[in-house]
């Protein structure tokens, strides 16, 4: 599994953009089983969703504390936390990191974004949004955390299993999810397993951040053109 394979052999991307588009059956399957996937769960509105969310979200939560517990025990695991706490006093000093943090954590937290409007307008009329507000974030933060320990114990045990500095095992963009974590994986016992547990998370986490976007339109149209009836949603 490398980066070859991801993009030439799952994705069959083009080697550049004035070459004929066209469809990736695989793909596309794989694309309308999303589709349906997030539909089913939406279209009865909060009624459903409540209940697809208990294990959309807790099912990912348990794999990722799963891959931290295994990350602390690989070897090189030190060297990958260690890179991750250390900070790199220079690098702080450029006003563009701080920018590309801020972003980072707006755009994580979902401040002024329409899924958490819309969810906050069908709570309770007395519902302490207080504790919401500080809760939510928080969680956020800690959820980065977890998912930043596991991805640099991996990424440490990369870099003494090959030999190299940590710099030379990262990928940035798609190929880290999709190339450099699966390369991990193979290398442990029971590779696919792991592979399985960690596409799966993937997938939930990824339907998770639809459910939101998706359901913030149903919601403003339903609403918007007042169509009251469920038969409309669906």
């Amino acid at each position: 599994w490398n980066s070859d394979y991801f993009h030439k052999t799952v994705l069959q991307t083009s080697e550049s953009v004035e070459e004929p588009a066209r469809i990736v059956p695989s793909m596309l399957f794989l694309l309308l089983v999303t589709c349906a996937c997030i539909y089913f769960s939406l279209w009865k509105g909060l009624t459903t969703l409540s209940q697809v969310v208990y294990f959309t979200v807790s099912i990912p939560y348990f794999i990722l504390f799963v891959m931290l517990i295994k990350g602390f025990t690989l070897p090189g695991a030190e060297i990958g936390l260690r890179y991750l706490v250390q900070p790199d006093w220079e690098k702080l000093k450029s006003i563009e990191i701080w920018k590309a943090a801020t972003i980072q954590a707006i755009y994580s937290g979902g401040v002024g974004l329409g899924p958490l409007m819309a969810y906050a307008a069908a709570r309770k009329a007395n519902t302490k949004l207080v504790y919401t507000s500080i809760g939510l974030p928080m969680f956020n933060a800690l959820t980065s955390i977890a998912s930043a320990m596991t991805l640099f114990c991996f990424l440490g045990y990369m870099a003494e299993k090959k030999g190299v500095g940590i710099t030379e095992v990262t990928e940035g963009g798609t190929d880290l999810a999709f190339v450099a974590y699966p390369s991990m994986m193979t290398t442990l016992a029971f590779p696919n397993l792991w592979s399985v547990l960690f596409f799966a998370m993937m997938f939930l986490t990824g339907i998770d951040c639809c459910f939101g976007g998706f359901d913030f339109i149903i919601m403003f149209l339903w609403n918007f053109f007042n169509l009251k009836n469920k038969m409309s949603r669906q």
